[in-house]
Parts: structure tokens; sequence; C-alpha cells
């Protein structure tokens, strides 16, 4: 609303320009064939009454750039305050939530941050305001007939712009390998971790440990972790590009910025593929291993909790199927079985927000190429995925989604999965055992 009365400010101003040249040329014209026109006192006269109407028009819209600058600078400056209080206003929300894991030191980096990032704004918008007066006086003053004048205050500019740009990526730098070494210490956490569970396991359980479970999840974690360091890699090496191209002139092109997400993105859903076979191997493992014998509750191994209604052969149902439950995380395969031909899919599931968190929905190779489409809110997630465009569907048995929640609070919690619905199948849709126990045995977390 604002920009468009700007502008039809501006177009009144330029239309009584207009007026005023229609005026003067007519003006011109008329002492031109009178007698007076023999006078040179009179065409100065009348030069110097055009002329005064142009400097009060040139003010006006002088004027209005003003008003328009200073809009804009206070809009800045007000962002800038939002920008403290929403922070604040988080940081109390996720330390209320968090309560002793509130990590104290990534909110006081992320603080310095936000104020040295605030700094570089506010430096900004005196730049702005500086070269914003510079150029009014230069076009007031007689230097502003010289374009070498508006070329040497625009380098000026430019000189300073380009000192800001380079503080910014700087910063931006400083944050990224902040974070890319946190995650790095985390994997050594993790090792370390891993070993000294593992350690107490078998003192506690001496003969009784199972060797064969220790080498298979400690094989699981290594090739997790050699993931994750690609994924930092990946984050490392793109970052590095996106600087490279900010600094190009191929950055001023749209297209080369979206060519760059989607390159990291089919990277990243590389490394996804990957971390979804290991996630299978898993659950494999321990189906095979639950078919041997009965699982030892006593055993500080964690492992698919199916019942004997897991995979029962229903047609066109949806089972849900508790893959894996550690003291940090809750994974669930939604598997279909004999399914008429389908594009997509969809349940509802119910779950404690005290207890867990949605953390992500994880496309099923059953229907290749769909799209996720989770909407977590509440006590609610539905979740879904389906092909986008027109296709043929898929027919048989298999998984449609991965659903992974962190775990915030305590368990033992519950889930419940409810309306379920396949896209392309008009029947009866039913889901098998729907209510899944969760229940971590804290014998140890492999």
């Amino acid at each position: 609303n604002v920009e468009r009365q700007w502008m039809e400010r501006r177009i009144a101003l330029d239309e009584r320009r207009i007026e005023i040249d229609e005026v003067g040329n007519r003006k011109r014209e008329e002492l031109s064939r009178s007698q007076r026109g023999m006078d040179p006192s009179e065409w100065e006269r009348l030069d110097q009454e055009m002329e005064r109407k142009y400097e009060q028009i040139d003010e006006e819209f002088r004027r209005l750039d003003r008003e328009q600058q200073d809009y804009w600078t206070n809009r800045q400056r007000n962002d800038i305050q939002s920008q403290r209080e929403e922070f604040d206003k988080e940081t109390e929300r996720r330390r209320a939530e968090e309560g002793e894991d509130f990590d104290e030191e990534a909110h006081n980096m992320e603080r310095q941050w936000m104020e040295r990032q605030i700094a570089l704004d506010e430096k900004r918008i005196r730049i702005d305001e500086e070269g914003n007066r510079k150029r009014e006086e230069l076009s007031r003053s007689q230097r502003g007939m010289d374009p070498r004048e508006w070329e040497r205050l625009d380098q000026e500019m430019e000189r300073k712009y380009e000192h800001i740009d380079e503080e910014f990526r700087r910063l931006d730098r400083e944050r990224q390998d902040f974070w890319t070494n946190r995650q790095r210490n985390d994997i050594g956490k993790r090792r370390a971790e891993f070993e000294r569970e593992a350690e107490r396991i078998r003192a506690e359980e001496g003969e009784d440990f199972d060797e064969e479970i220790y080498n298979f999840e400690r094989d699981m974690m290594e090739r997790e972790i050699a993931i994750d360091e690609r994924r930092i890699q990946i984050g490392e090496d793109f970052h590095r590009k996106r600087e490279d191209l900010g600094n190009s002139q191929r950055g001023m092109d749209p297209q080369e910025w979206e060519r760059l997400d989607r390159a990291q993105e089919r990277e990243f859903e590389d490394l996804e593929v990957e971390a979804r076979k290991i996630e299978r191997e898993r659950e494999d493992f321990w189906y095979e291993h639950e078919q041997e014998e009965e699982y030892d509750h006593t055993s500080g191994f964690d492992q698919p909790m199916m019942d004997d209604t897991s995979m029962g052969e229903v047609p066109n149902s949806i089972h849900p199927v508790l893959v894996s439950v550690t003291n940090q995380t809750v994974v669930v395969d939604i598997h279909v079985i004999e399914v008429e031909s389908i594009s997509g899919w969809g349940v509802d599931i119910m779950f404690d927000p005290d207890a867990l968190e949605f953390k992500g929905l994880t496309p099923g190779s059953f229907i290749p190429g769909q799209i996720a489409l989770p909407n977590a809110s509440g006590d609610l997630l539905k979740a879904g995925g389906a092909v986008m465009g027109q296709s043929d569907g898929f027919s048989g048995s298999g998984i449609l989604g991965t659903i992974t929640f962190n775990v915030v609070g305590e368990l033992p919690t519950s889930l419940k999965v409810v309306e379920p619905t396949l896209r392309g199948y008009d029947g009866e849709t039913t889901v098998i055992n729907s209510d899944l126990y969760i229940e971590f045995n804290d014998g140890g977390n492999f």
C-alpha cells in the first residue's frame, strides 16, 4: 500500500513536469511570435520562471525520496528490534521445554552471532543514509553536472558495501565452522558413549555378553557415522560453492542458485538412501534374531518391536511396525499388505508430545518417486506420501514410509495409528496392530 502511494505521487509529479514543459513550450512560442520576443530580458525572465517551477518539482521529488528512505530505514531498525525480541522469546520457550538439556553454549554463540549481524545491518543502514545524503548534495551542486562525480561517488559506496559483504561472509564462515566442529565432536562422543555402555554391559553380563550383537551394532554405528561425516563434508563443500557463486557474476542468475540447491539436494538424497539401507539391514538382523530365539528382555540391545500380528496377511491393510527404540529416537515403519494399485497413502498417528517429538518421514521404496507429506501439530501427526502427477500405481506389499520421533520425555509411551487412506484404492482399508506400546530397556543402547 505504501509503495503504491509513492508510485501514484511520483506519477503525479511526472505529470506536473510534463504540464510545465507544455506551458513553457507554449509561452516560448507565443514570445517568439510577439514584439517582446525581440527583448532578450523577456526570454531571461521566462527561463527564470520555468527554472523556479522545475526546482520546485525537483524539491518535491527529493522530499518523496527522503520519505521513502526514512520509511525503509525505520522498517529495518524495527526489524532489528523484533529480531532481538523473537530470539529472546524463542530462547525462553526452548529453555522451558528442554530444561537441563538446554544447550547454553550454543545459545550464547547464537546470541553473539545475532548481535554481530545486527551491528553489520546497522552499519549498512548508516552507509545507505550517508550515500543518500551525498547524492542529494551532489544533485544540488554544480559538480552534479559532471558524470565523473557520480561515478566516483558510486565507486566509493561500492567499496563500502563490499567491505560489509566481506564481514558478513566472515561471520557466516565462523558460524559454519562452529557447527561443523560441534557435529564432529558429537561423532566422537557417540563412539565413546557406545564403548562405555558396552563395557558396562560386558561387566554386568560376563560370559552372557552377546559379542555378535555388539559387533553388529558397532558396525552399524560406524556406517551411520560415515554417512554423517559425508553429510558434514557435503555441507562444507556446498557452503563454499555458495560463497564462490555469491562472489561471481553468475550469482546474479537465480537459476544458478536453483541448480546449486538441486545438486546439494541430490547428494543428500543419496545419503538418505544409504541410511535407509542400513536401517533395513538392522531391521532384518533383529527380525531373524527374533525368529531364532525369544528375545531376552534383560539384554541391553535394541531391536524391532514386532508382535504376532505385525505381519498379518490382510489384503489392502496398513501395518505399523515398531523398528527400534533407543533413549534418543523411536523408528516406525508403515507397511502395506497385498494392496491393489495405489499412488499414495496416509495415516493419522496420535502420540504424546510430552514424550515424543516428530523428527522426520522418509519415503519407503514401495512407491518410487513419492513425495513425503508430513504435518505434525500438537499430539497428531498426519503422515503420508504421494506421487505428483500421473502414475499407473503400485501393487503388492512393501514399506510406504519410515517415521522417526525424537524422545523428549519419559518412556514408556504409546502411538495410535488410525484413519488409513490408500490413494487409488476405493475399498475399506484397515490398520493391523494400530496401538504400539513403546518402552526403552535401559540395559544398553547400541
